[in-house]
């Protein structure tokens, strides 16, 4: 028997603790970074190129921690796997501010990506799916928007702190509230499923006898049979892609200044970005529950291409065209984080979600991990971003045809699932 579900559903319980993780856990560590560069480097008197390495690092450390952090999810309870992350990330980032050395950053960024491998790729669709068996991307782009809710909030806080406190006692209170703004969430509400509570996932009533088989807990491949079908590797590209294409973001305001306008323009139209980027997965993920998976993606991609052709071909002609482009770049930007969770479940199912998930989102965080540098070294090689932006939109094509392959022949996973349930 399963409790009767109450007016406000404990499935919008899950969705705030996932905001809460997103905004603190994600979005300090992330967001607030590079605010942290000048005044640490000019202490230390090291360069910023070798202190940013830390942030690749944390980036290579997800990619390659994500299968571990996939079976663990799958097989503890998440309540200690969530709160151990949430604990790495704030004991991690505040140690900064006791730091003297390059090579203590470099430890920092492993244990930041061993605790992203936990959080920022799995936590979100992991829980959405066990708790939603409807409006499952409306509820993930609200969490994942509020990364950038985080960096909108946070961001001036900690520009505030360095100024008047400096930047060690700024790296502590960030660490402390990270663990702060997540720990109660973590620790006293969420759940990995509503079983675990004697709860239906959100919707799960509305379903009719036809679908009721497709939404079982159980039904679909394990990662070793997903691991033989050619559609694993398709969607293993697909993730990728839009990862290196999304690195360009991280080059905007070079690009910008590069064209001749201030740095004040450029922090201007980054701020626009970050707008587009949270617009981008309110608006995608309810796009994927209204129109479907492939069309919200494809539609995804094309503004994204849209944004590139604007910043390329436009935007030498000033402050709009520039905060247009960024803007339309930012929802494609979406697409990285909403688009492969949807796909991978619908399929690949349930049965070993969050392993299957964890080993297709490794190619994605490969490349945004070394995406940035890529572009960067043929920016450096050619003398200016043309290149790049080329690579970039030839990304986008060839990422939107892989979807669309994707799909439709993972129809004939999905029959052959079903006909053995």
């Amino acid at each position: 028997m399963t409790a009767p579900e109450k007016k406000f559903p404990y499935a919008f319980w899950i969705i705030i603790g996932c905001c809460a993780l997103m905004t603190s856990s994600v979005s300090i560590p992330l967001n607030c970074a590079g605010l942290f560069y000048a005044p640490v480097s000019k202490e230390l008197g090291v360069g910023i190129g070798p202190l940013s390495i830390y942030l690749t690092i944390q980036c290579a450390c997800i990619a390659v921690c994500l299968p571990l952090a996939g079976k663990l999810l799958s097989t503890h309870d998440v309540r200690i796997i969530f709160s151990s992350a949430v604990l790495l990330y704030a004991v991690s980032f505040g140690a900064m501010g006791f730091y003297h050395a390059l090579y203590q950053f470099y430890i920092s960024g492993v244990l930041l990506g061993i605790a992203g491998a936990l959080t920022f790729y799995l936590a979100v669709p992991l829980l959405v799916n066990n708790w939603f068996k409807k409006r499952a991307g409306t509820a993930m782009g609200v969490a994942y928007a509020f990364i950038g809710i985080g960096a909108l909030i946070f961001s001036p806080i900690t520009g505030y702190a360095i100024t008047n406190f400096g930047w060690r006692t700024s790296y502590i209170f960030l660490g402390v509230m990270i663990a702060v703004v997540s720990l109660p969430f973590t620790l006293f509400v969420i759940r990995a499923k509503p079983s675990d509570l004697g709860l239906k996932a959100y919707g799960e009533e509305e379903v009719s006898a036809s679908t009721q088989v497709a939404v079982a807990d159980d039904w679909g491949l394990t990662k070793a049979e997903a691991f033989k079908t050619p559609q694993f590797y398709v969607v293993f590209v697909f993730a990728g892609l839009l990862g290196l294409a999304a690195a360009f973001m991280y080059h905007v305001p070079t690009y910008i200044v590069n064209l001749g306008f201030s740095s004040t323009v450029a922090s201007t139209v980054v701020a626009v970005g970050t707008i587009g980027i949270t617009g981008g997965k309110l608006g995608i993920g309810y796009l994927i529950d209204k129109i479907g998976i492939l069309r919200a993606g494809v539609l995804g991609i094309t503004v994204g291409f849209a944004g590139i052709i604007v910043l390329a071909v436009l935007g030498h002609f000033g402050l709009p065209f520039l905060m247009a482009g960024t803007a339309l770049f930012g929802v494609s930007y979406a697409c990285t984080v909403l688009e492969p969770p949807h796909v991978v479940k619908t399929i690949f199912g349930n049965k070993d979600y969050a392993g299957i998930y964890s080993s297709i989102m490794v190619c994605s965080s490969f490349g945004t991990a070394f995406g940035a540098s890529i572009l960067g070294f043929m920016r450096d090689a050619t003398g200016t971003y043309a290149s790049s932006l080329v690579v970039v939109m030839a990304m986008y094509i060839i990422a939107a045809v892989l979807l669309v392959a994707a799909m439709l022949t993972g129809k004939k996973i999905q029959a052959k699932i079903l006909a053995n349930v």
